[in-house]
């Protein structure tokens, strides 16, 4: 449970980066933390640990000490990885951006010969 845990956190880190480094938001707490943020001198990944630790320490004690450990390993990993992620795109120069930009364009852009379809890669 741990592993899957580090292993979750650490890709929802970077997706949640990304899209908070484009002023983007999944909703849900997500928006709690942009108003925090707005309003406060927290980076966005502190803003979502604030609003997130409540749920998980509920979750937690509803669910058993494993789970209450490993949800917080997560919530550790998204919320300091978010803001890591976001820190390593700001320092990176335009070219790295601008291929970033391309990459999630090609991914989210439905076609046929999606490159970023893991069937359609290697044919």
């Amino acid at each position: 449970k741990l592993l899957s845990s580090v292993i979750g956190a650490s890709l929802i880190a970077l997706a949640s980066g990304i899209m908070f480094y484009v002023d983007s938001s999944s909703g849900g707490t997500d928006i709690i933390a942009l108003i925090i943020k707005k309003f406060s001198n927290l980076k966005i990944g502190k803003a979502l640990l604030v609003t997130d630790v409540l749920i998980v320490i509920v979750g937690g004690a509803l669910s058993g000490i494993t789970l209450l450990v490993a949800s917080f390993v997560g919530l550790l990993i998204k919320t300091l990885g978010i803001d890591a992620i976001i820190a390593v795109i700001k320092n990176k120069n335009n070219d790295f951006n601008f291929f970033l930009f391309i990459m999630l364009l090609l991914c989210i852009t439905p076609k046929v010969n999606n490159p970023c379809k893991t069937n359609q890669i290697n044919k």
